[in-house]
């Protein structure tokens, strides 16, 4: 009597599920620290690409959060500048009372360091100036996601921000998570993003610690753009970042997942050859 293969047996499917884990476990971190004045260490635990002053920033390869190298670029253009005079917990001050569950990803309890200074497009025109930061290097269909920390004590620290997954033809703003992470729905972040709307970096960012979000993009060309302008063309409004962490997902490769589907079709076959 011939017996049908009606199911895939348990052990295949185990096999299966973890082989599509492994392949979509396989994401990697990198951490920007634009500028390093702060004085206060680094979280610790972790590798981060800082840079003292934006001609620093010279488009070669940067390390991962773990210390290895990489094939991917980091890059900046347009007005960027080195902020020297306020740094420290002018910018961002991890022991302001009422503040709980510090941004994690960039600050722990007297580590400072990635989130106490920035970079900033030092407005002094009427023009609104920005400045581009892109990771190169990267894979079409690479899943993407980024935390962006701007703070800034000054009432004049306002900015719009925005990124582009395809070369910069086209520009999306971030949402904005509270210090916990969970989503912000005050302010007007419940309707609006950081393109749409500007970014107070003393009333959201240093006030209550708020940070930008974009999660679960999947990459269309081979580079990942952060942009930040100025919000005013009429008064000296500027705009800054202090730090980005940018995990990488590579899609899982179509290569894989047919193998894995041929290995499936070789049981059933197997099963229904049995007697």
């Amino acid at each position: 009597m011939i017996r049908p293969a009606s199911r895939i047996s348990p052990s295949l499917l185990a096999l299966g599920l973890w082989c599509l884990c492994t392949l979509n476990a396989s994401a990697t971190v990198f951490l920007i620290d634009l500028n390093e004045n702060a004085g206060s260490p680094l979280p610790s635990g972790q590798t981060w690409n800082t840079y003292a002053a934006p001609a620093n920033i010279t488009g070669a390869t940067i390390l991962n959060s773990t210390g290895q190298s990489s094939s991917v670029t980091f890059s900046v253009t347009g007005t960027i500048t080195d902020n020297t005079a306020n740094f420290g917990t002018a910018v961002f001050d991890p022991n302001q009372s009422g503040v709980v569950n510090l941004p994690s990803w960039v600050v722990s309890a007297g580590a400072n360091g990635a989130a106490g200074d920035n970079f900033f497009t030092n407005n002094s025109t009427t023009t609104a100036a920005s400045y581009t930061l892109t990771f190169g290097g990267l894979t079409a269909g690479d899943i993407v996601s980024i935390d962006l920390l701007a703070s800034r004590n000054s009432g004049s620290a306002l900015g719009f921000f925005d990124y582009s997954l395809d070369g910069g033809s086209t520009w999306t703003g971030f949402r904005v998570l509270n210090a916990d992470g969970t989503i912000a729905t005050t302010n007007g972040w419940d309707t609006n993003t950081t393109k749409s709307q500007e970014f107070g970096l003393q009333s959201q960012g240093f006030v209550l610690h708020r940070y930008l979000n974009a999660a679960d993009l999947t990459l269309t060309g081979s580079s990942l753009m952060i942009r930040t302008t100025d919000a005013n063309t009429s008064t000296n409004t500027f705009s800054a970042i202090n730090a980005i962490q940018v995990t990488v997902t590579p899609e899982p490769t179509t290569g894989a997942l047919l193998m894995m589907a041929m290995a499936c079709l070789g049981c059933r076959r197997r099963r229904t050859g049995k007697v």
